[in-house]
């Protein structure tokens, strides 16, 4: 990652501009339900 900054940011909009056009072609929401969930700390970690 350091020899090439930005490269994790770039993998991770790529994923969810992927996920968000997947929504849209089958009308689903899961990509916003996802990052509410995150956000809302909807989720159990897993060690």
């Amino acid at each position: 990652m350091v020899s090439n900054p930005g490269s994790q940011r770039k993998a991770f909009d790529a994923v969810l501009d992927a996920a968000r056009e997947i929504d849209f072609k089958h009308g689903t929401d899961i990509t916003s339900k996802f990052g509410e969930n995150s956000i809302n700390g909807n989720f159990k970690v897993h060690p």
